[in-house]
């Protein structure tokens, strides 16, 4: 599920799929998020606002442009309707253009615990704090619960740093992140990382996500995510 309500005034959803190297090829669907999935046959392109296919190693894309916020289903399956079963893997960078989709957002609940993401993150030199933010909606978790965070930095030059913020807190630009509630700094490129925090009752958090301050300013990565709750 895909959550683009806060972006009121529409914008283009861009969707970068990078496949596994197995051998399945894959098909990408991207579905309004009230369709009903059909209990009789696979979702086709006849049903999807777009679509695309690829083969293994292969960068794929999907564009779609909406005119107000809503939410969307992206559905991964296999191209060919074979007999011998086949398993690949695949990677989404999943962003909105338009003057109101400066964030991420993902929404955790008790059916869907658990979500991931891919972003990238830039170095901003010693001192300095340039953060992309993943805002985390935990809210239905009226009674609390543990906010794990697995976090994998990709092989690009910058080793990256993340801090977990309450959502009422103005993210700083320089200097240590006083007020954040669990950090993990200076991951190195190709290695992972963990964050977990302890919360009493539902609510909204902020995850950033930004180079280290000994990589060099301007550098790129992009980091992977895997962001779930266990409740209390």
């Amino acid at each position: 599920m895909i959550d683009a309500t806060s972006c009121k005034n529409g914008g283009m959803l861009i969707i970068d799929i990078l496949m596994g190297r197995d051998d399945a090829e894959g098909a990408f669907y991207l579905l309004d998020g009230d369709y009903i999935l059909p209990a009789d046959r696979e979702v086709s392109e006849d049903d999807s606002l777009a679509w695309t296919w690829g083969e293994s190693d292969e960068t794929l894309q999907i564009k779609h442009r909406f005119v107000s916020g809503q939410y969307f289903k992206l559905i991964a399956t296999r191209y060919w309707d074979e007999d011998t079963p086949y398993i690949n893997a695949f990677h989404a960078k999943i962003s909105v253009e338009g003057d109101t989709a400066t964030e991420m957002k993902i929404v955790l609940d008790k059916e869907h615990p658990k979500q991931k993401v891919m972003d990238t993150f830039r170095a901003p030199g010693h001192g300095n704090q340039d953060y992309t933010v993943v805002n985390i909606d935990a809210l239905a978790f009226d009674n609390g619960g543990t906010l794990t965070i697995k976090i994998q930095v990709g092989n690009a030059e910058a080793s990256g740093s993340f801090d977990l913020f309450d959502e009422d807190i103005k993210l700083p630009t320089k200097g240590t992140p006083k007020e954040a509630l669990s950090s993990t700094w200076g991951i190195a490129p190709g290695n992972n990382g963990t964050i977990t925090h302890s919360f009493e009752k539902g609510k909204v958090f902020k995850l950033g996500a930004t180079g280290d301050w000994f990589s060099k300013k301007g550098d790129i990565n992009a980091f992977h995510a895997i962001i779930s709750v266990e409740e209390n």
